[in-house]
């Protein structure tokens, strides 16, 4: 387990078994995301182990494997990565799938790619940018403990949403805006207007 005491607004690094926790500034009574605060009386320095606020964090221990299934159409992903990632979890980004690397998109490979013929569109799945993007997507979508689906998106959102039913983990359908209805949907584990209610649902089913 890992502690942090807090005094003076500044929260002190405290080894526990083998593990530390780097010194951050926080306001007193505000908690990282992941974390369970304890509030006990503060003593001075030499008592801080006993008598402080205390911290403990879970963020990796119990944080969900988020593979957020969308479109680069949909603006609002971004922000449904961003608070699912400050709600503590491992969230994957399809625009973004490892630090400084750019997701898949057709025009890398073609910029009149619209205009494909499906045999061309069939030979274009062999080429090795496609063949990358597809390998890292579905390497994140093999590994997550949930996936959700943010509306609107397309063919292939759906396909992984489906991958991910029938491989057994939790789903959700994240759907702000009005929609034809889908009838399949009822395989999901959640289907939702609010991504404060999903929050809710995946901090639950995390332990967070």
């Amino acid at each position: 387990m890992v502690l942090v005491a807090i005094q003076d607004g500044l929260a002190q690094s405290l080894s526990v078994g083998r593990e530390e926790v780097e010194a951050v500034t926080l306001d007193v009574g505000v908690v990282a995301a992941g974390q369970v605060a304890v509030v006990v009386p503060v003593g001075n320095t030499d008592e801080q182990e006993e008598n402080a606020l205390v911290i403990e964090s879970r963020r990796l221990s119990m944080s969900l494997r988020i593979y957020v299934a969308s479109s680069w159409r949909n603006a609002g992903q971004p922000s449904v990565v961003n608070a699912l990632r400050c709600d503590g979890h491992q969230v994957y980004d399809f625009r973004e799938p490892a630090p400084g690397l750019g997701g898949f998109a057709w025009s890398d490979i073609d910029p009149d790619w619209q205009n494909w013929s499906p045999a061309q569109m069939a030979q274009a799945l062999k080429h090795p940018i496609a063949r990358q993007g597809f390998a890292l997507d579905m390497a994140a979508l093999a590994l997550c403990d949930a996936c959700v689906l943010v509306m609107p998106c397309g063919r292939s959102a759906h396909l992984e949403l489906g991958y991910a039913v029938g491989a057994g983990k939790w789903t959700a359908v994240l759907q702000e805006e009005s929609a034809e209805p889908e009838l399949m949907y009822a395989m999901c584990s959640l289907i939702t207007t609010s991504l404060n209610e999903l929050r809710a649902s995946l901090l639950h089913r995390g332990g967070l």
